[in-house]
């Protein structure tokens, strides 16, 4: 799944999820970078979901 370019990912990446939330109804997990943790992370946990950061070496 692709958001357009001219939206920041930060911002696209929930869009994503509102698409897959149709797609994926067993959906129970994110796992994402470090760096979306925050509104991203508050977002995945408000639709029920776990929301794993996963830390760079």
């Amino acid at each position: 799944m692709i958001h357009p370019e001219n939206i920041h990912e930060s911002k696209g990446t929930t869009l994503v999820i509102k698409q897959l939330l149709s797609r994926s109804p067993c959906l129970k997990k994110i796992f994402a970078n470090d760096g979306y943790r925050g509104l991203f992370e508050e977002f995945v946990e408000g639709l029920g979901w776990n929301f794993d950061a996963v830390l760079y070496p």
